[in-house]
């Protein structure tokens, strides 16, 4: 066990489910069934009193328009630099992006739920869909290629002589220094007879989450990695197939570490793992890109918001916010 940051958690370049807009004024009203159908242009009626639909247009025009407004100039914008980029956008790859959506949407209800909360058709959303693609793509041909620090795939074994997490209340110490010592000089004799670490791994470390999978660690290491500075340092300085001759220690007690492979020499087994760690590193980069990039394509265009120039009840997001909305889900590896 050692200390990490998590990655951070994925953000849409463009966020995908808009609130409504208000209804028109003069479309008409079904009636839930049992109850009397509105009367033309009547929202409700208090006491005899009718409230119109078009003074609820009114005021939820001017609570929310001018935010539409911006979020469907974005939309806009983006759609035109996409035909004047040739951008394009394939049937097979808005089917991914959905089949995607609705695989992570099943955790939260499903996206028919969703889009019923959001009172949002599927064709609606598939065409916000089919613009959050355009702007990925648009903005890649920004980028530079993406080269990233050298990732390193590590495997290791713990020997405690601290509590880890999840021990009861108050437990004492599982080994002393000497203790932890002892076996890790037995582990040591073992590798040095030829058996492989991820077996050794297996039959001796004490980290939960290394236990029967030959001590591997999920995903890659850099030099920025936020784990154990003595950790990190040792690990970084093997080369692929090496284990630490010393002892390494941590907060968490004793480390034996094996390096797998790096970036630059992954074998066959970790090539996937490079090329997922690669493509986080592109998302971010997109993610950085995307704000600066809609701000030059508002700076550029010929823009007359008149909504954004009346006063509003609530403010208009900045240029480049996106909308508001559930996330575009994160691709998963």
């Amino acid at each position: 066990m050692i200390a990490a940051v998590p990655a951070p958690a994925q953000t849409p370049l463009v966020p995908n489910m808009p609130p409504p807009p208000p209804p028109p004024p003069v479309a008409p009203v079904t009636a839930p069934a049992g109850r009397t159908p509105a009367p033309p242009g009547v929202a409700a009626i208090v006491n005899g009193k009718n409230i119109l639909r078009s003074q609820v247009a009114d005021q939820a025009l001017k609570a929310v328009g001018p935010q539409i407004v911006s979020q469907m100039i974005l939309i806009e914008l983006i759609n035109q630099e996409a035909v004047r980029q040739h951008v394009v956008v394939t049937p097979a790859q808005l089917n991914a992006r959905m089949a995607l959506v609705r695989q992570q949407a099943a955790r939260y209800g499903g996206l028919d739920a969703a889009l019923a909360a959001h009172h949002q058709t599927l064709a609606e959303f598939k065409n916000l869909q089919l613009t959050q693609l355009k702007a990925e793509a648009l903005v890649a041909k920004t980028l530079k290629p993406n080269v990233g620090p050298l990732k390193y795939h590590a495997r290791h074994l713990l020997i405690a002589t601290i509590p880890l997490p999840g021990s009861a209340p108050g437990a004492k110490p599982p080994h002393t220094d000497a203790e932890a010592l002892t076996i890790i000089a037995k582990a040591q004799a073992e590798l040095k007879a030829g058996k492989s670490f991820a077996d050794v791994a297996n039959e001796y470390t004490e980290d939960p989450s290394g236990k029967g999978n030959g001590g591997d660690l999920p995903g890659v290491i850099e030099a920025t990695s936020s784990y154990d500075p003595n950790w990190l340092k040792a690990a970084l300085a093997l080369k692929p197939g090496e284990v630490t001759p010393t002892p390494v220690k941590s907060e968490f007690g004793y480390h034996l570490i094996h390096l797998d492979s790096t970036s630059a020499a992954p074998t066959p087994a970790d090539i996937k793992r490079y090329a997922d760690a690669a493509a986080a590193d592109r998302q971010k980069q997109l993610q950085q890109a995307f704000g600066p990039y809609i701000q030059g394509l508002r700076s550029r265009a010929k823009i007359v918001d008149y909504l954004g120039e009346a006063p509003t009840f609530a403010p208009a997001p900045p240029a480049g916010s996106g909308f508001r909305a559930m996330p575009v889900p994160r691709p998963t590896p």
